[in-house]
């Protein structure tokens, strides 16, 4: 059986930042949905016929949060993997079934590397 190609949605308000980790997660040969905000995630994630291997979310973007971001977004791929970002302490992130990550802004390409390898 032959592996799949991961696939990962991005959601972040800067445009900049989803822009350099569009960039990363190419060069790892991941595929790549962006949003701007949580409301585009969820409608874009409604759309998708190819699954969601894992999320990269904002916590803190206009609009609705991360984490209620992810919520919705969990009962469109139930038990996805994510990764909160944000320039605020993991303590800000949502604690929940353990299945996330955490990066703290600003992240080096490195380290945004080592999060996603950990995931696959």
């Amino acid at each position: 059986m032959a592996n799949h190609k991961k696939r990962t949605m991005v959601v972040d308000d800067e445009e900049a930042l989803r822009e350099i980790i569009c960039e990363v997660l190419e060069m790892l040969d991941i595929d790549v949905v962006t949003a701007e905000d949580g409301l585009q995630a969820i409608e874009k994630a409604k759309a998708e016929k190819d699954s969601i291997d894992f999320f990269l979310i904002d916590l803190f973007m206009p609009n609705i949060s991360g984490e209620e971001t992810y919520r919705k977004l969990n009962e469109i791929f139930p038990n996805r993997p994510v990764v909160f970002m944000s320039g605020f302490d993991k303590e800000a992130a949502p604690v929940g079934n353990g299945n996330f990550k955490f990066l703290k802004k600003p992240f080096t390409i490195m380290q945004l590397k080592d999060v996603i390898t950990s995931l696959m």
